[in-house]
């Protein structure tokens, strides 16, 4: 403990110390746009302690970023659903517009507030919570001190998979940080068993990812959020359903056009339908994306939210939006994801929603796809060679009942765990 308390001490000196120099005109930019940022969001009517109108939390949940907030967005609609209160301490700013639309909707059962490096805030005062529930990598120190008051404590999506390929041991912070908390969900079964080699302190180990019920919900509401989003909705499906060979690539890059373009212009020969979902909507890469197949004179389109839809002569078409991928899977039989001649994004969305799953050979980061690897050795046909693309979408079925399976079994599982991590009883 007393190690803890020098790390939180110097944290609270050296944050001092930058928020001095951050008022100077000499400073950098990121650091006066970061005091900026704590000063305006930590007196928000939004970061109001609960504890001011001597009102309780019934949890407060700690986390990075979007993708964080991800794994845990289920639960907290799960208790605000319940009338419960939420506490939300959030640290990039990418996720300030979750975090501000959802106080929209419940502001009497939300407070939240950015954790403050520079802006000193005792979140011991602020905090009203016993239970609190910390996503993945942030133990800060003066965070961690703080949480020892409440009386439960939970991590959920731990994961080694950095230290399990290199061969190292679990880092010194994380594991002087990891035997506090009472209850620790990890991402894979592999990342318990890493853990177990290192650290046995008799803690409630549990593997799951709480992002497939989120999944399972947004797939739910598919009609109506895809019909706000696209006025052409209909005529779209339309188009799709044209063709009995549909793919959609998801969080495109320009790499991943490049690296199967032969096999995707062979695709779209046999009558397929594409639809590309850039990863990023910045227009030069998106004219990019377009210019791999104009080369070959084959017709690409290019449509957004506002866009009309016409009887499209393409097979091809790049959709500028953003926000509705995990809903748009659904529509297709075949689904590559993006990035993985880099590093792979979500693969977990495209096979909650039924498609067989493509993707390149950088998974090595990738959690959800060894986590799904776990349930089922199909569930992600991950590319070794460019040519096996094509042969296995002819060579299998696109929609299989393992799958419809394993689906079943990892959403019970995931509600089981739900009812666990938030002390629900049956």
């Amino acid at each position: 403990m007393f190690k803890l308390r020098l790390a939180a001490y110097l944290e609270v000196f050296l944050g001092f110390l930058l928020s001095k120099i951050a008022y100077l005109p000499i400073s950098p930019r990121w650091l006066q746009e970061r005091l900026v940022f704590e000063e305006e969001h930590s007196s928000h009517q939004a970061s109001e302690s609960f504890n001011q109108k001597s009102l309780k939390a019934d949890a407060c949940f700690q986390f990075s970023s979007e993708g964080e907030f991800e794994q845990i967005a289920v639960l907290v609609d799960d208790l605000i659903q319940k009338g419960k209160k939420v506490e939300l301490i959030y640290t990039s700013k990418s996720v300030l517009n979750s975090m501000q639309n959802l106080y929209r909707q419940y502001p009497q059962s939300v407070r939240m507030i950015p954790y403050c490096f520079l802006k000193q805030v005792d979140f011991k005062k602020w905090m009203s919570a016993k239970k609190v529930y910390l996503v993945r990598y942030d133990f800060f120190p003066r965070f961690v001190v703080h949480f020892q008051h409440c009386t439960h404590r939970v991590l959920i999506s731990a994961s080694f998979k950095k230290q399990r390929l290199l061969k190292k041991r679990i880092p010194f912070w994380n594991r002087l940080v990891l035997p506090f908390f009472d209850q620790i969900v990890f991402a894979t079964p592999d990342d318990l068993l890493f853990y177990k080699k290192e650290i046995d302190t008799g803690q409630d180990l549990r593997v799951g990812d709480f992002r497939t019920l989120q999944i399972i919900k947004r797939l739910s509401k598919k009609e109506q959020t895809l019909c706000q989003a696209l006025p052409f909705y209909k005529s779209y499906c339309r188009w799709v359903n044209g063709s009995n060979l549909t793919l959609v690539i998801g969080s495109a890059w320009q790499e991943d056009l490049n690296q199967l373009k032969d096999q995707l212009i062979q695709f779209l020969k046999c009558n397929g339908r594409v639809v590309i979902i850039p990863h990023q909507l910045d227009e030069m890469k998106i004219k990019a994306m377009q210019a791999v197949f104009s080369k070959e004179n084959i017709p690409c389109e290019v449509l957004d939210a506002k866009s009309s839809w016409n009887e499209l002569g393409a097979n091809i078409v790049i959709l500028k939006v953003k926000g509705i991928l995990c809903e748009l899977y659904a529509d297709f039989k075949f689904a590559l994801v993006g990035g993985g001649w880099s590093s792979v994004h979500s693969v977990m969305e495209p096979f909650m929603a039924g498609c067989c799953v493509f993707c390149g050979p950088r998974v090595e980061r990738s959690s959800e796809t060894e986590f799904l690897l776990s349930y089922d050795q199909n569930s992600v046909n991950i590319l070794e060679q460019k040519h096996e693309f094509l042969e296995k979408i002819f060579s299998q079925p696109a929609r299989k009942d393992i799958t419809l399976e394993t689906l079943s079994e990892i959403e019970s599982h995931g509600l089981e765990l739900k009812k666990v991590i938030l002390c629900e009883k049956n």
